[in-house]
């Protein structure tokens, strides 16, 4: 299903239909908007503890802020140019 909107507008639209086992974002680097998905997911029906967020950022990214928003870092995987963040919903710490 391709949905023709923002992703803040997707995650509203997909409350009540299903849980995800893998979300992927890969938005304009440097604006911050990884942060702002990611708060609007915290309380969001769409993940569990299971699912797995993958996000495309650059290398200069801060991403310090995870724990304070109710994820945990899984894994980081630094490329030449940009890198790759596993993160989960830490749901069981709530």
């Amino acid at each position: 299903t391709v949905m023709e909107c923002d992703a803040l507008t997707a995650i509203n639209r997909l409350a009540g239909k299903g849980v995800f086992d893998v979300i992927h974002m890969d938005p304009p680097y440097n604006h911050e908007y990884e942060k702002q998905v990611l708060a609007a997911l915290k309380n969001s029906d769409i993940l569990d503890e299971y699912t797995l967020i993958v996000i495309e950022a650059s290398l200069e990214t801060d991403f310090s802020y995870l724990e304070s928003l109710g994820y945990m870092l899984v894994k980081q995987k630094n490329y030449k140019n940009n890198k790759h963040i596993f993160v989960n919903s830490d749901r069981n710490g709530e």
